[in-house]
């Protein structure tokens, strides 16, 4: 029925969701899409230039890949799960910025 279909789409958007960071423990190929490093400075402190986070490359070539039906519906897949986690990741203040001060250089 409607309400069983409805909760199967449900727990299959967590996995989506979720696979990212799962995948984490086995491999740390992808681990640099997960977060961007963008320098929260309210003191005027000199921000240094850590190695740059990938997660606006990793979210623009999810976004491209997805709607590429030339794309194989496989890998499609694998990217639908990042563009999922990515989206979420992007609206996590800890995965987006870094405060740099004095105190914390």
């Amino acid at each position: 029925d409607y309400a069983q279909h409805r909760y199967f789409d449900q727990s299959v958007d967590a996995e989506l969701a979720c696979w990212p960071d799962d995948i984490k423990s086995v491999t740390n190929v992808y681990s640099t899409w997960h977060y961007q490093d963008n320098c929260y400075n309210p003191t005027g402190f000199t921000c240094p230039n850590p190695p740059p986070g990938h997660m606006w490359t990793a979210l623009n070539q999810s976004i491209a890949k997805v709607g590429d039906g030339a794309v194989a519906e496989a890998e499609r897949s694998f990217w639908l799960s990042f563009l999922i986690h990515l989206v979420g990741d992007a609206h996590q203040p800890l995965h987006v910025t870094n405060l740099y001060s004095a105190t914390f250089p």
